[in-house]
């Protein structure tokens, strides 16, 4: 796994203390990273993978399966990379500093559930940043996000089934089709067989 890691240039200490603790968490994690953070460019992947991408002339953040970002201060690249891991269904979390707001994020990305988006947005302070970055990356190892729902399906249900997904689902924030695939999820978490199948 892949992830892009991106903060915006700075000169506030606080902000390049921030960026280099994300990086420790990645670098303890093994996880692969390509980071832009400020103003600098780095990759912790081989030097080879590196030159293929741009023999390729690939884009790097395209190459990325998840995305980091600080979107406590502003900056032009935010909602371009939002919006880039939202139509390509890559998980991202996007970080803000408790006590500010989030600068330059699309409202599609504020004003939905991170299930729809895949873009997780988090406050941190000082104490929180490495649980936030933990259970994000725990999360993304966790799941498949080949598993965001996109195949369109008509379910035919009973009156009385509706009824029962309708009180399971009233006054939480939950419609019936989430509530469904919840437990589908479970159902193939639970199932052995099917798990032994699929390893």
């Amino acid at each position: 796994m892949i992830i892009y890691l991106f903060g915006p240039n700075t000169s506030d200490q606080n902000m390049l203390t921030t960026y280099q603790r994300v990086i420790s968490l990645l670098e303890q994690e093994r996880v692969d990273a390509i980071i832009k953070a400020a103003g600098e460019e780095k990759i912790t992947f081989s030097a080879e993978a590196l030159a293929e991408i741009k023999a390729k002339g690939e884009m790097l953040f395209a190459k990325a399966d998840a995305f980091i970002i600080e979107a406590t201060n502003q900056d032009p690249e935010i909602p371009y990379l939002l919006a880039f891991a939202a139509l390509q269904k890559k998980p991202s979390l996007c970080l803000f500093r408790k006590g500010n707001s989030p600068q330059g994020l699309p409202d599609i990305i504020l004003n939905q559930k991170s299930k729809t988006t895949g873009v997780f947005v988090r406050s941190y302070s000082d104490v929180s940043l490495p649980k936030t970055v933990l259970e994000f990356l725990n999360k993304i190892q966790r799941h498949s996000f080949d598993d965001t729902p996109e195949i369109k399906f008509t379910l035919r249900i009973s009156k009385r089934m509706e009824k029962y997904l309708h009180w399971k689902t009233h006054g939480k924030n939950e419609s019936k089709a989430e509530y469904l695939r919840d437990k589908i999820q479970e159902m193939i978490k639970t199932d052995a067989e099917y798990q032994d199948l699929h390893k």
